[in-house]
């Protein structure tokens, strides 16, 4: 099978920043991609549309800009508020089984709040999505047109 890589650079707080910066919360780090990377996630939602083969979305942990980037997409896919964060939340799960398993390739202290998938902070990120106006206002300012977002919408099917 053909395998096409794709990587689009989001660089988040967490891994580029000092942790103090973050205040005891991801959503700083969230804060700023939703920010910053526009035209990043702009590229990312045209990667979705234009694929017409399984997709892997994918960073370090899986839970921060891969995370915002799905709670983006199912909120696209109009899936509701809370099953976006109850999604967000299950990769602290996952992330604490890898932790686990594989201590040794994990940069961040097991019980540092950076290694855990908190509610909170994806509450924060759908609030901030619905103060820019919502998710159609949102992904437009990133360079995301409406009519790709309604294939979008059509497309994944939660």
């Amino acid at each position: 099978m053909e395998i096409t890589y794709r990587q689009i650079g989001i660089k988040d707080l967490i891994h580029f920043s000092p942790l103090a910066c973050l205040k005891g919360g991801l959503f700083t780090s969230y804060k700023d991609i939703l920010e910053n990377h526009r035209e990043e996630i702009g590229q990312i939602f045209e990667i979705l549309n234009d694929s017409d083969k399984p997709l892997l979305i994918h960073c370090n942990g899986g839970k921060d800009r891969t995370g915002v980037i799905v709670m983006l997409l199912l909120k696209a896919s109009s899936v509701v508020d809370e099953e976006i964060e109850n999604d967000y939340v299950i990769s602290d799960y996952s992330n604490q089984l890898q932790i686990k398993e594989n201590p040794h390739v994990f940069r961040f202290d097991p019980d540092s709040f950076v290694v855990h998938a908190y509610k909170e902070d994806a509450k924060k990120v759908l609030y901030y999505i619905n103060a820019e106006g919502g998710i159609e206002k949102y992904l437009f300012s990133c360079g995301v047109s409406l009519n790709l977002i309604e294939d979008i919408r059509t497309k994944f099917v939660f």
